[in-house]
């Protein structure tokens, strides 16, 4: 018995710059397992169409005297294989090539625009171990074209839907394998997908310290703040696996862990004006975390 779909996963971007970071980053905690990281497509001048479009189209909204929430600057896919399936350099760029064409019709917007605001980066996985994800494509697309077309139906499900069946055509067509057909070479325990405010949180960390590189502050200052933030981090980790073995000892005890480390984050004084949203994102996968324990966390909303 084979599988439904190969795996595709959407993720809104509030930041293209921090995810340009992420993506090429070998020594980043979260690649402990990445072997090599291969640029498909694009470079930082299509991230900086991505972050510029979206600017324009706030300036114009702010003009015109409108409110409303700022919108994410993009959208992003990651497709990924099982571990046993391991395209090569060339093959990914097919596999990408055949996919763009799709999104473009999806979306009602020309191939030519649409290379504009299009970044592909390409992590392969060591194989062997019980933990890690196999090869996998993340595909970062801008909501906002050079033109400033807005691409309203990027993140439609209809969308997520066809990039699915495109994806499992070319890797028929391409490297001759197919989703109803495949049989899992599964010796190890699936890793369960992290909670969606881990998720969050964990995007809120990278916007955060990207953004912190860039702060008229001190140099000790910048470095204290990243310090407080790689510890929440982490302090964010060990709650949500002592939730995972229902440890309640631990559990509470990251629980106050955190909460202290959020105040001593009020120490700095954030301001909107250095990191938006982040921050209040933050809070708010916190918030989601906290609605899973017995004593809820202390957090509270950031100066604005």
């Amino acid at each position: 018995m084979g599988i439904q779909n190969w795996t595709v996963i959407a993720q809104s971007t509030k930041s293209a710059a921090a995810r340009e970071i992420y993506l090429l980053d070998a020594n980043h905690r979260n690649h402990k397992r990445t072997e090599a990281i291969l640029n498909v497509y694009g470079n930082k001048e299509q991230t900086l169409n991505i972050i510029r479009n979206t600017e324009r189209h706030k300036l114009k909204t702010a003009e015109k005297k409108r409110g409303g929430r700022p919108p994410s600057e993009g959208c992003e896919f990651v497709l990924a294989f099982p571990k046993s399936i391991r395209p090569s350099d060339l093959q990914w760029r097919e596999i990408f090539r055949r996919i763009i064409p799709t999104i473009s019709k999806s979306c009602d917007v020309s191939k030519a625009d649409l290379q504009h605001i299009c970044r592909a980066v390409v992590h392969k996985q060591k194989q062997d171990g019980r933990k890690g994800s196999g090869d996998h494509l993340h595909l970062l697309i801008g909501k906002f074209t050079n033109e400033g077309q807005y691409l309203r139906k990027l993140q439609h499900r209809a969308t997520l839907r066809q990039i699915k069946q495109s994806f499992n055509l070319a890797a028929l067509e391409v490297l001759g394998v197919n989703n109803e057909t495949y049989q899992a070479e599964q010796t190890y325990h699936s890793k369960k997908r992290a909670p969606h405010w881990q998720v969050m949180a964990a995007r809120a960390y990278e916007e955060v310290e990207a953004r912190a590189q860039n702060l008229e502050r001190s140099e000790d200052e910048k470095r204290d703040l990243l310090r407080v933030m790689n510890k929440l981090y982490l302090q964010s980790e060990k709650l949500v696996e002592a939730h995972e073995q229902g440890d309640k000892k631990q559990l509470n005890r990251q629980a106050n862990r955190v909460s202290k480390s959020l105040e001593e984050l009020e120490g700095f004084k954030l301001k909107g004006e250095e990191f938006t949203d982040e921050v209040q994102e933050l809070n708010n996968s916190l918030q989601e975390a906290s609605k899973r324990l017995k004593k809820p966390l202390r957090v509270k909303p950031l100066a604005p």
